[in-house]
């Protein structure tokens, strides 16, 4: 960063930070906690300050130095990033900087961020799931959400789909953006809604009165997306956010590939991990799309379709090798898991 680029960077962070000298109010049902922020060594310069967290409010105290929970040592550009929504917090950054096992952290730090976020106004299930940390970190961040209710508005986009449904989040931005227009459909496909999430995510969509234009499919993705293509279902956007094995999100992408219309848009959520850059290398070299970077994260990737090209039979293949593969992995380890409890018990 040039000298000039510094000093407007650091005066952009410390404008920031004026604005929450005064409590933020959050409404969050988390705990309080105090997060440190100091300069990385490698930066020449950086305001210490701390996120102090407290019966419902957030508020900066600057040049802190007692004791935190929490140490963040931080590059003033990725906090920037964080500000206008560059970054995701609850992705690469959170796996950098702050405790994996504090995802309850999230919903104090989201509304310290972005307390006047138009997130907030869409419904109220979505603002009061989005203050409950028994929600995160499987919920769809909220900034993240909203660009997919913008992406959708924006472009008028009539037929979205999802893979993976869990607590509704990103659902009910789609349903939202489908009601302003009073037009739209969108599609989800969760065959674990009930077993691991005990129908909540469908219970929030029906208290959230926005499930008119709303079709829950309880299947597997795979079978899902095969069905949805033989009955000549045509959708404009799929969001991508179910099983995370790379060979999953691989299949995932051969079928709603097959759904999408070419000029349609294909958003990949957790495009850091392993699997979703998989995917990305995979779609650059078979596919015919382009990645967005107006509309892309550093966790969420969107792409938009420009023309039809069909897979090769072999990645359909080496998809079906790699399932196989992992299947007989699982098993075994069930397998030695069983041995080793009953071994245990004797």
């Amino acid at each position: 960063m040039s000298p000039v680029a510094e000093d407007d960077a650091l005066a952009a962070l410390e404008g920031f930070l004026r604005t929450r000298l005064d409590p933020v109010i959050t409404g969050c049902k988390g705990p309080d906690f105090v997060l440190s922020f100091v300069p990385a060594m490698e930066e020449q310069a950086g305001p210490l300050f701390a996120i102090v967290v407290k019966g419902g409010t957030a508020v900066v105290e600057r040049e802190f130095r007692g004791d935190a929970d929490h140490t963040v040592r931080y590059r003033v550009r990725e906090v920037l990033d964080l500000i206008g929504e560059k970054r995701e917090l609850l992705g690469p950054f959170w796996a950098d900087h702050l405790p994996l096992d504090r995802a309850d952290w999230g919903p104090a730090l989201y509304a310290f961020f972005y307390r006047n976020h138009p997130y907030r106004t869409l419904s109220p299930v979505l603002q009061e799931i989005y203050l409950d940390p028994r929600y995160w970190p499987t919920i769809t961040p909220p900034t993240q959400g909203y660009k997919l209710y913008r992406l959708t508005t924006e472009h008028d986009l009539q037929r979205t789909l999802e893979v993976g449904l869990a607590y509704g989040g990103s659902t009910l931005f789609f349903l939202a953006a489908h009601a302003r227009r009073g037009r739209g459909e969108h599609i989800a496909l969760d065959p674990f809604q009930y077993e691991d999430y005990a129908g909540e995510g469908l219970n929030l969509i029906e208290r959230s009165g926005l499930g008119e234009r709303f079709r829950f499919e309880p299947v597997r993705s795979r079978e899902g997306l095969r069905d949805l293509a033989r009955g000549g279902e045509v959708v404009d956007l799929a969001y991508v956010d179910g099983d995370h094995m790379v060979w999953a999100v691989l299949s995932d992408l051969i079928g709603v590939d097959a759904l999408l219309r070419p000029g349609g848009f294909l958003a990949f959520d957790d495009s850091h991990m392993a699997s979703g850059k998989a995917a990305l290398r995979v779609i650059a070299e078979n596919f015919d799309y382009s990645v967005l970077p107006g509309w892309s994260t550093d966790r969420l990737t969107v792409l938009q379709k420009r023309s039809e090209r069909r897979p090769p039979a072999t990645l359909r293949a080496r998809v079906t090798v790699a399932r196989t593969r992992t299947k007989v992995m699982l098993e075994r380890r069930r397998i030695v898991e069983s041995l080793r409890s009953s071994l245990r018990r004797r």
